[in-house]
């Protein structure tokens, strides 16, 4: 039989998933965890995520829990950090399947407060525990990101890494937060892709977000150091 449980749309603050909400018009700021509680016969869950433009793929769980975020090394679930994304108003899109062939979805929006804008660095996969990129110094693998600040008006960050002039293609295009430097991997889960700074000279670098708003073009730069 074709499953008749509702669809739910839920976050928490706290990585055990407990006491939580609805995603729908909830209020968020800082690290938060978004999942499909599990059901009987789910097969397939797809989010997304201020899918502007519509034709962004999803990010897809085939297995529980149903996260939105992935999980990290070890299993363990991860948040999403929502200071990466802008202030104001998000969407939200959820399908899923089932083995026994039903299906269902739900759409809604939340809030955000309390943006960061610039460019972050963190070791974590997950990009957690994010510091600020101007001005630091950096060793190993690190996992660099540019968060719009408040303004909800970005349609593509093209980044770049030591190259202010543009001469050469984008390091990474994105069009939709998180904004990686480099990208982010094919495949179920949108990991980010790392910087190997141990493959930069120890000497300090250069990145660069060509930023297209709907209100214009900008372009912004942090610099940092690389260790050995």
């Amino acid at each position: 039989d074709v499953p008749t449980v509702p669809l739910e749309v839920l976050v928490s603050s706290t990585p055990d998933r407990a006491a939580p909400s609805p995603l729908q018009n909830a209020r968020l700021s800082g690290e938060v965890f978004i999942f499909v509680p599990d059901q009987p016969h789910l097969a397939e869950v797809r989010f997304r995520l201020d899918q502007r433009p519509l034709g962004l793929d999803p990010q897809v769980v085939r297995a529980p829990p149903w996260d939105l975020s992935p999980p990290g090394p070890s299993g363990e679930p991860t948040p999403l950090d929502t200071s990466l994304l802008w202030d104001g108003f998000h969407s939200f899109h959820v399908e899923v399947d089932h083995h026994t062939g039903g299906d269902a979805s739900l759409s809604g929006t939340f809030t955000v407060a309390g943006a960061r804008e610039g460019f972050f660095w963190s070791t974590s996969q997950q990009r957690t525990e994010l510091s600020p990129l101007d001005g630091a110094t950096v060793t190993g693998d690190v996992y660099v990101v540019w968060a719009p600040g408040p303004r909800d008006d970005v349609t593509e960050v093209e980044l770049f890494l030591d190259d202010p002039g543009f001469t050469g293609p984008p390091t990474g295009t994105e069009q939709r937060a998180p904004y990686d430097l480099l990208g982010t991997d094919d495949g179920p889960y949108a990991f980010p892709r790392r910087l190997e700074t141990d493959t930069l000279a120890p000497t300090e670098h250069e990145v660069t977000a060509r930023v297209s708003r709907e209100s214009g073009a900008e372009v912004v730069s942090a610099t940092f150091t690389v260790a050995r």
